[in-house]
This record gives C-alpha cells, structure tokens and sequence, in this order.
C-alpha cells in the first residue's frame, strides 16, 4: 500500500509539474485582486496567478486538516469511553473466572445474574 500511495503522488506531481510547463504563460501572469465595498475599494499589489493557486491551496489544505483534527477530537473521546467499558467488562470476566477457580468459596454461592434477566423479571406481570 506505501508503494501505490508513493506511486500515486509521484504521478499526481508529474501532472502538476507538466500543467505548469505547458501553460507557464498564463501562471507567471501577474494580476491584482480588487475587492469594491460600498465605503472603500481595496486593491492587492500585482502577484503571479501561480502564487496566488498555491496559496488558495495551502489554505484547502489547512481547512481539510481542521476539520480531519475536530473528527480525530471526537473519535479519541469515543476509543477513551470504549476502552473504560472494555476495562470494567475485563474486571467483570476476572471476577467470574475466580469464581469458577473456586466452587467451594462463598463467592461461588452468590448467583450472577445477567443485566437481560434482571429487566425481564422486573417487567413481567405480577412481578412486584
């Protein structure tokens, strides 16, 4: 898989690099960006176009990159929760396997019973 991504953006910066040579004209093009407000107008010095793709896609890359953090944020607090009920679930399971250890103890004699059990016996009619 290292070797299709390495493999993929090589082609990917060959077809950039073979864009930019074939339409060098147009990307050296120096122009400047106006903006017109009601109150005032607003004109950038003149920058090449090729400037201004880069940055207009470092900036994607930027806005891709906090919105990847803010959905890595959400499944971080997911695998925390998940790893503190597998923990107690592991507790749960030592727990009964010391009392299959030892039949005999007074453990072995108090009846585990299941979450599942416990609701339907609560529920069921005439149960009181």
């Amino acid at each position: 898989m290292k070797k299709m991504k390495m493999v993929f953006f090589v082609v990917l910066a060959g077809l950039c690099a073979a864009l930019f040579f074939q339409n060098q004209e147009f990307f050296l093009t120096r122009k400047s960006l106006g903006i017109d407000l009601w109150a005032a107008a607003y004109r950038t010095p003149e920058i090449s176009i090729l400037i201004l793709a880069l940055a207009l896609f470092v900036s994607g890359v930027l806005i891709g990159a906090f919105f990847s953090l803010s959905k890595q944020m959400k499944q971080k607090k997911s695998i925390r929760i998940l790893t503190a009920d597998l923990k107690v679930h592991r507790q749960k399971i030592d727990e009964l396997e010391k009392r299959l250890e030892f039949p005999g103890s007074p453990a072995a004699q108090t009846p585990v019973e299941e979450p599942e059990a416990r609701e339907t016996r609560e529920t069921a009619p005439g149960a009181e």
